[in-house]
C-alpha cells in the first residue's frame, strides 16, 4: 500500500515459504521521474539483512510505525514514513548484488500506474491501475501465493484506512500453547514498564501473568486485554506501572475482566503505549487452573503534578473522584473520545489572560487539568449512534460526570481512560434553543459558516482562484450541500439579524452563494434578506459577504475593500479583505457601518513575511494580524464609505482571543470589545464561540467604535456549534441519525449578535436617559439652574412609579400621571439657559408622543369606538400644533387627553381559551417545530385564531421553554403570517412561566413503587414545562403585577379533598406526610394575569386543571381536579389562605374585574369528574353566568358520532371537547367565565357545521388542529 486518505499508512508485505531468509535481497521502486534513463532511476531501496526471514507463517511485513497505530499489527522492519511515492512507479523484489550488475536480477515485481499510457518500467512487472483517474492506493494479489505474472493476479487495495481488504499480516507462528504454563515463572509488569517513559525491554520476549481490567478484544475493541499485577504481588511503587495492554489478545483463550491470564509476547512502545504484541500465548487461568486474584483501582487526582505521572498508571485501572466536565467533543462522533477536565471546560489561555507567562502558565495547568475519554474501540464512526449522547442527540460542553473508574492509557501521545462500564453525562449545558436577547431596535450579527461553497467539492469543480477542484471547500457532494444549506438556513433565519456579516463564504465571480443562501432564507419564511453584490474580493478562495433585511435597513452608497493596496501593512495573500457598508436604519434614518473581517488563520505560519510563532500562546502569524487590525482601524477612521458617521461595528472572525495583540490593537484605538463589555471573559460567562483542541475562546468579535457604543444594548453569542459535536455537522461520512436541519453544529463557530437602539428611546427607558442627562449637567455653575434641574428630575423619578407602568412604552389605566409629571418638568426645564435642556424636553416630548400613538394603535387594532379614535388623533394634529409654536408643555396635555380618549375608545375586549394540542413528546421539539414557518398543525391553530381574533387568549397545552422561545416563534411564523386566507393577527404582549408539569417530585406518587416517569412528576409530564400554556394579549399585561401560584402545596388549602388509599385505614392518607409536604395543588399552574384594557384592568385567571382520570379508585386526579377549581372560586371569593410563588397572600380585591379562562377539564353533569366540581365557578355569586359558548358545530357531531353522547345529560350545544364516542364522549370542557361586574356582550365556540368552509380545520379523528375547541366571551369594559 502507498498511498491511502489522510497520512498515508505505507507497507509492503511478503509472502513465501516459512522460515524463508531474505538476507541478499532489496526491494526497490522505480520512478520515470527520477532520471531520464529508460528504465527509470531508484527512489526506494529496502535492503534486508541477516535478521531478516520470513515467519513461520510465510509472511514478512515491512511498514511505517503507522502500520501499527491504524492496523495494530507491528511491522517485522520499521520504514521511514513515506517511502513511496504517490506516482508511477515499478516495484521489485531484487538480488541486492545484481542492482550493481549489467544485469538485474528480479525476483518478483509489480507496477502502479496512474496513467494507461505509462508502461511496466520492468517488463516482467504487471501493471496495475490506473483506479479511475488515480494512482491506485496499492494492490494485493487475488488470493496469497497465487502469481502467473500477469495483471489478473492482482486487485487494488483500499485508500480508507483501515480499509476491509488492507490488514498486513507480520510474520510469525499460530501456536497459542506456546510461553508457558500458568503458575511457571514470568516477567513482573512493573518490571517490564519501569519508571521511565518507555519500557527498558522494548522488543524482548516475555510472559506475564495478572488480573484483566480492560476487555477490549476483537475488531470492534481494540484488539487487545489491559492486565494488571493483582494487588498482593504489586510493588508498591509509585513510580512503575501495574498493568500492560496485551494486543492480539484473540490468540488464544477468550478472557473478561476479572480473570487472571497469562500472556507471551514482544514487549513494544507501540502508539506511545508500552504493551505485548506479536502474541504467541494468552491462557485464562482463572478458567483452566482455578487462579483468582484482584486489581483494585488506583485514584488519581487532577490536576496530576506532570503529564509524565500518568505513566506511572499506563495501562492500569483508575478512579478519578472529581467532578469532570466534557471540555471538547469534537472526535466524539468518529473516535468515541471526549476530552474531560475539572473545574469546568477548559478556557483557550488567551482568551482569559495576557500571552506569554501567564498564557503558558495557564496552558501547562491546563494539560495537566484533563484526560480524555475514549469509548475502548478502535471502529470509526461506529453505527448506528457514538457513545455518550444525551438529550437531543447530542453532548454538550459543560457536561458533567461524578466521576469515573476506567482504565489509563496512551495513543499516539495522549493520555486517555477506555471504561469499564456505563458512562452517563449530566446535561449542565442546556442547548439555548433562541438566540440571545440583545435588546435595541435593529441586531446586528457576524456568522463564520464554515465553507459556504455552492461549487461542489469533487473531480471537475471550478474555484477561485485557479478554478480548479484544488481550491473547492465544503459540500463534497450536491447531498451534502442540501444538508449545509438547511442548517444554515435554520441557523440564520433563527437569528432573525437585520445585518448579517458571513464569513467562509465561497469567493464566487458573481455572488452565486450569497444569492443561494439569500434565496433559501427568503423561500424559508424568513426575512426577506437581500444582499450587498461585491463579487470576487482578494485572492483566496474565501471571502465575507454582508446580507440584510431590506425591511429593516437601507443600504448606504457603495461598499468599501480594505486591502493591501489601500494600506500596504494589510497583506492580501494572508488576510482577507476587509468589506465594509454604511446602513439607514429605516425607522430612525440613523446610519451606521459594519467592518466585516475574517483575518489570517494561525493554522499556518507566516515565517514568508518575517512573523514566525513567538511562542507566547497567539499562534501563527499574529504580527500579520496584528498589522492588519491597525490598517482596520486607521482606515475606518478616513470614513472609508463617505457616510460621515463614525457609528463603526467590526465584526467577524479576527483569528485572534480575546486578550491578544489584534483586540489590544483595536482597543487602543478606541474601539471597546463588547464581548467583554456585555458578556464577561471565560467560557463560565458564556465569552467564547469556539472550541480549539477542548479549549474555549472566542474568535470571533464585535467591537464598537466610541460614537456608536452608547447605543449598543447587549452582545451575546448564541451557542449552536462550539459546544456540539462535529457528528452533528453535514458531511455524510456521520452516522445517519445524527443528522437534523437544524441550527445545531450548523458551522464550527458560534454567531455573534449585537443589539443597536438607533432610535430615542421610549417609555420607561425614554424618561431614564432624560434623568441621566440631566444629572450629568449637574452643577451647571448657576444655583437657579441647579435647583430648576433638580425638580425637573424630581418630577420625572415620580413619573417612574410602577402604579404607572404596565410595560416599558405602555400605560396603566393610571398612567394619565406620567404626562402631568413629565410636563412639571419641562417647565422647570424651559427656564434652564442650557442647549442641553431643550434637548431633554424633546426627549421627553416624543415619549409623551409614543405612549399617545401606542394607546391609539391598541384601539385601532382591537376595534375600539371609531369616534374616540378621531378624536384622539385630532389631538395629536394639535399636539404637534404646539410643538411647532413652541409651546412643548402644551403639546404634552394634547398627548395626556389623546391617550385617554383612546383608552376610552376600548369598551368592549374578546377573552378566549384554547387547548391547543401543541405539546410535543421531547423538550424542545415544540421550538424546533415553530422556528420555521409552515408545519401543518400549528398553521391550523393559527388560523383558527386568526378567525376567531380574541383579544385576550389563553393557549393550554403549549410547551414551556424558559425564554419563551415558542411563543414567540408561534407569533413571528404562524400568528403574524396570514394562514388560509385569514388575516395576521399580532399580539404585542404574552406571558409564560413554568409549569409542574415533568417536574420531578424526587417521590413515588403514584404508588407504582418505582420513582421516576410522568406520573411521580408535580404534573404529568415527561419533562418540566410539556402540557404548559402561554397568554397572548393586545393590551399591555401589568408584569409586575402578575401572579403566579406554581409552588402552593395541596395540603394548604383548608378542607382539601386530599385522595384517600382504600386499601388502608384512615382518612387521606394516599400521599405520605413527607409528600404533602411538597405536593403542589396545581398540575401546571395558576396565574392571575392583570390586562389593562383601555381605563379598566381585568385580572385574566388561568390555570388547566389535571384531568380527573387516568388513576385509580383512590380517585386522586379527580378530587385534585376539583380542587384546582377550587383554587379560584375561593381567590375571588375573598378567601386568604392562598399565597402566591413571591409569598404573597391573599386572593383579588374586591370589586375587582376578572375573567376565569382555562381547560378546566369539568363538564357540569357528564364525564367523570366529581359532581359539582365545575358549579364551583359556575353557580359562584361573582361570575357572570348570563351567556353560555355554544355551537351549532358540536350538536352536530353529537348526533353524528352517538355512543355514550346519547346517553349525556348536558346540552351538546356547548361541548368544546370532541373525545372518544365510547367514553368519555363528548364534553364541555374549556370555559370563560367573567366576573359579573363585567357585562357579556356576546360568546361562541369556534365549532363549525361540516358543511362550513371552516370545518376543516377543526374536523374529524384524528383532528388536523385540536380534539378541544376555541372558546370566547365578549364583554363590556
Amino acid at each position: 500500500v502507498v498511498s491511502t486518505a489522510g497520512t498515508d499508512v505505507e507497507y509492503v508485505e511478503l509472502y513465501g515459504t516459512p522460515e524463508l531468509s531474505l538476507d541478499g535481497l532489496s526491494l526497490v521502486g522505480y520512478e520515470a521521474d527520477v532520471d531520464s534513463s529508460g528504465l527509470g532511476g531508484i527512489d526506494t531501496q529496502i535492503d534486508f539483512g541477516p535478521g531478516d526471514a520470513l515467519g513461520t507463517n510465510g509472511f514478512f511485513l515491512a511498514g511505517t510505525s503507522l502500520v501499527l497505530v491504524e492496523y495494530t499489527v507491528l511491522p517485522d522492519l520499521e520504514i521511514p514514513n513515506n517511502t513511496f511515492e504517490n506516482s508511477s512507479a515499478t516495484y521489485a523484489l531484487v538480488e541486492t548484488a545484481s542492482l550493481e550488475a549489467s544485469e538485474l536480477v528480479v525476483v518478483d515485481g509489480v507496477h502502479l500506474t496512474d496513467s494507461d499510457n505509462d508502461p511496466s518500467l520492468l517488463a516482467e512487472a504487471p501493471s496495475v491501475g490506473p483506479d479511475g483517474s488515480f494512482l491506485p492506493a496499492g494492490a494485493r494479489r487475488v488470493e496469497d501465493g497465487v502469481d502467473t505474472d500477469t495483471a489478473a493476479d492482482w486487485v487494488f487495495s483500499d485508500f480508507s484506512v483501515p480499509g476491509p481488504n488492507n490488514t498486513p499480516t507480520a510474520g510469525g507462528g499460530d501456536d497459542p500453547g506456546s510461553g508457558g504454563a500458568c503458575g511457571d515463572p514470568v516477567t513482573a509488569i512493573y518490571t517490564i514498564q519501569g519508571s521511565g517513559d518507555a519500557s527498558p525491554h522494548d522488543g524482548e520476549v516475555h510472559s506475564i501473568e495478572g488480573v484483566v481490567v480492560g476487555d477490549f478484544q476483537g475488531p470492534d475493541g481494540l484488539n487487545g486485554v489491559f492486565v494488571q499485577e493483582s494487588d498482593e504481588n504489586s510493588d508498591g511503587d509509585p513510580a512503575t506501572s501495574d498493568g500492560i495492554f496485551v494486543l492480539d489478545a484473540d490468540v488464544g483463550a477468550d478472557v473478561s475482566v476479572g480473570d487472571v491470564v497469562r500472556a507471551t509476547g514482544t514487549v513494544s512502545e507501540g502508539n506511545s503505549l508500552t504493551q505485548l504484541v506479536n502474541v504467541t500465548g494468552l491462557l485464562n487461568c482463572t478458567a483452566d487452573a482455578g487462579f483468582t486474584g484482584t486489581a483494585s483501582p488506583s485514584a488519581v487526582t487532577l490536576p496530576v503534578a506532570s503529564l509524565s505521572d500518568w505513566e506511572s498508571t499506563e495501562g492500569m485501572l483508575i478512579t478519578i473522584d472529581q467532578m469532570l466536565y466534557a471540555s471538547g467533543n469534537f472526535t466524539q462522533a468518529r473516535f468515541g473520545e471526549v476530552d474531560l477536565s475539572i473545574n469546568g471546560p477548559l478556557d483557550n489561555p488567551t482568551n482569559v489572560v495576557a500571552p506569554g507567562a501567564d498564557t503558558l502558565a495557564l496552558q501547562d495547568l491546563n494539560n495537566r487539568s484533563r484526560i480524555q475519554l475514549d469509548d475502548g474501540s478502535g471502529a470509526q464512526n461506529p453505527q448506528p449512534l457514538p457513545p455518550y449522547l444525551g438529550a437531543g442527540g447530542t453532548l454538550r460542553t459543560g457536561d458533567t460526570l461524578d466521576g469515573i473508574t476506567a482504565v489509563q492509557s496512551e495513543r499516539n501521545g495522549t493520555y486517555e481512560l477506555h471504561p469499564t462500564g456505563s458512562v452517563v453525562f449530566t446535561r449542565a449545558n442546556e442547548r439555548p434553543l433562541t438566540p440571545p436577547d440583545v435588546g435595541g431596535d435593529l441586531t446586528v450579527a457576524a456568522f463564520n459558516v464554515l465553507n459556504y461553497f455552492t461549487t461542489i467539492d469533487e473531480p471537475g469543480g471550478e474555484c477561485f482562484p485557479s478554478f480548479t477542484p484544488d481550491d473547492c471547500r465544503g459540500a463534497d457532494t450536491a447531498d451534502e450541500f442540501d444538508r449545509q444549506r438547511a442548517k444554515i438556513v435554520s441557523a440564520i433565519g433563527q437569528m432573525d439579524a437585520d445585518v448579517i456579516g458571513l464569513m467562509e463564504i465561497e469567493n464566487h465571480p458573481t455572488d452565486v452563494p450569497t444569492a443561494d443562501l439569500v434565496a433559501g432564507l427568503n423561500d424559508a419564511g424568513y426575512g426577506p434578506y437581500d444582499f450587498i453584490a461585491t463579487g470576487i474580493t482578494g485572492i483566496d478562495p474565501i471571502r465575507q459577504s454582508i446580507i440584510y433585511q431590506p425591511d429593516a435597513v437601507t443600504p448606504v452608497g457603495a461598499f468599501a475593500l480594505l486591502e493591501q493596496s489601500v494600506d500596504p501593512t494589510f497583506i492580501d495573500d494572508k488576510n482577507r479583505p476587509v468589506v465594509a457598508q454604511t446602513f439607514a436604519d429605516n425607522t430612525s434614518g440613523a446610519l451606521f457601518t459594519v467592518a466585516v473581517n475574517h483575518l489570517k488563520s494561525k493554522g499556518s505560519p507566516c515565517d514568508d513575511v518575517g512573523d514566525p510563532n513567538a511562542g507566547d500562546g497567539q499562534g501563527n502569524c499574529n504580527g500579520v494580524r496584528t498589522a492588519a487590525a491597525v490598517a482596520m482601524a486607521n482606515w475606518l477612521a478616513t470614513d472609508p464609505t463617505g457616510s460621515g458617521t463614525s457609528d463603526v461595528l467590526i465584526i467577524g472572525d479576527l483569528n485572534a482571543y480575546a486578550q491578544e495583540d489584534p483586540i489590544t490593537a483595536l482597543e487602543a484605538a478606541g474601539y471597546t470589545d463588547l464581548i467583554e463589555e456585555f458578556v464577561g471573559a471565560g467560557f463560565e460567562d458564556g465569552a467564547y464561540s469556539f472550541n480549539f483542541f477542548s479549549q474555549s475562546g472566542y474568535l470571533d468579535h464585535g467591537l464598537a467604535s466610541p460614537s456608536i457604543l452608547p447605543k449598543v444594548t447587549g452582545a451575546a453569542f448564541w451557542h449552536i456549534n462550539a459546544d456540539e459535536p462535529s457528528g452533528l455537522d453535514y458531511n455524510n461520512y456521520n452516522q445517519d441519525a445524527l443528522y437534523n436541519p437544524d441550527p445545531w453544529r450548523s458551522s464550527d463557530h458560534d454567531p455573534v449578535l449585537i443589539g443597536l437602539q438607533t432610535g430615542a428611546p421610549t417609555g420607561g427607558a425614554g424618561t431614564e436617559k432624560a434623568i441621566e442627562d440631566l444629572q450629568s449637567l449637574l452643577p451647571t455653575g448657576d444655583k437657579n439652574d441647579d435647583k430648576r434641574i433638580g425638580k425637573a428630575i424630581e418630577s420625572l423619578e415620580d413619573s417612574l412609579s410602577p402604579e404607572y407602568w404596565a410595560a416599558d412604552g405602555y400605560l396603566t389605566e393610571k398612567g394619565k400621571k406620567v404626562f402631568d409629571e413629565h410636563k412639571k418638568a419641562i417647565k422647570e426645564l424651559e427656564k434652564v439657559d442650557a442647549p442641553e435642556a431643550s434637548d431633554v424636553i424633546a426627549a421627553l416630548v416624543q415619549v409623551d408622543a409614543d405612549l399617545a400613538q401606542g394607546a391609539i394603535d391598541i384601539a385601532v387594532a382591537t376595534g375600539g369606538d371609531t369616534k374616540d379614535i378621531t378624536k384622539a388623533l385630532k389631538e395629536m394634529v394639535k399636539a404637534e400644533h404646539y410643538l411647532n409654536k413652541g409651546k412643548p408643555d402644551n403639546a404634552v396635555d394634547r398627548y395626556k387627553k389623546a391617550w385617554e380618549r383612546a383608552t376610552k375608545a376600548i369598551d368592549d375586549v374578546r377573552f378566549a381559551t384554547f387547548n391547543a394540542s401543541m405539546n410535543r413528546f421531547n423538550a424542545g421539539d415544540l421550538v424546533a417545530e415553530l422556528a420555521v414557518p409552515g408545519s401543518p398543525q400549528p398553521s391550523v391553530i393559527a388560523e383558527i385564531i386568526q378567525r376567531a381574533r380574541p383579544d385576550v387568549l389563553l393557549v393550554n397545552e403549549f410547551d414551556y421553554d424558559a425564554g419563551g422561545a415558542a411563543a414567540r416563534l408561534f407569533q413571528d411564523n404562524y400568528l403574524s403570517v396570514s394562514q388560509g386566507g385569514a388575516d395576521p393577527i399580532d399580539y404585542p404582549f404574552r406571558f409564560v412561566a413554568p409549569s409542574n408539569t415533568g417536574v420531578p417530585s424526587g417521590f413515588d406518587l403514584d404508588n407504582s413503587g418505582f420513582v421516576g416517569g410522568g406520573n411521580d412528576a408535580y404534573g404529568f409530564g415527561f419533562f418540566p414545562g410539556q402540557y404548559g400554556m402561554v397568554v397572548y394579549s393586545m393590551f399591555p399585561i401589568d408584569e409586575d403585577e402578575v401572579r403566579t401560584f406554581q409552588n402552593f402545596l395541596w395540603k394548604d388549602m383548608p378542607g382539601a379533598l386530599l385522595p384517600d388509599d382504600p386499601a388502608f385505614e384512615g382518612p387521606a392518607d394516599w400521599y405520605s406526610p413527607e409528600e404533602l409536604e411538597v405536593f403542589r395543588l396545581s398540575s401546571k399552574s395558576h396565574w392571575d394575569v392583570p390586562i389593562v384594557t383601555g381605563n379598566e384592568r381585568v385580572h385574566f385567571l388561568t390555570s388547566h386543571p389535571t384531568p380527573p382520570v387516568f388513576d385509580g379508585p383512590e380517585d386522586r386526579n379527580g378530587t385534585r381536579n376539583h380542587d384546582e377549581i377550587r383554587f379560584w372560586a375561593d381567590y375571588v371569593g375573598g378567601e386568604d389562605y392562598m399565597y402566591d410563588d413571591a409569598g404573597v397572600y391573599g386572593g383579588i380585591e374586591g370589586g375587582a374585574r376578572f375573567v376565569i379562562a382555562g381547560d378546566q377539564n369539568s363538564d357540569p353533569l357528564d364525564g367523570d369528574s366529581i359532581p359539582g366540581a365545575i358549579q364551583q365557578l359556575l353557580d359562584h355569586p361573582k361570575v357572570n353566568d348570563k351567556s353560555t359558548p355554544s355551537s351549532l358545530g358540536a350538536v352536530e357531531q353529537n348526533d353524528l358520532q352517538g355512543g355514550i353522547n346519547e346517553s349525556h345529560l348536558s346540552d351538546p350545544a356547548f361541548d368544546t371537547a370532541d373525545f372518544s364516542d365510547s367514553a368519555p364522549g363528548n364534553l364541555r370542557a374549556d370555559y370563560v367565565l367573567p366576573s359579573k361586574n363585567l357585562k357579556i356582550l356576546d360568546s361562541a365556540v369556534f365549532w363549525p357545521e361540516s358543511t362550513d368552509p371552516l370545518f376543516p380545520l377543526v374536523g374529524t379523528w384524528p383532528f388536523p388542529s385540536s380534539d378541544h375547541r376555541l372558546v370566547w366571551v365578549d364583554v363590556k369594559i
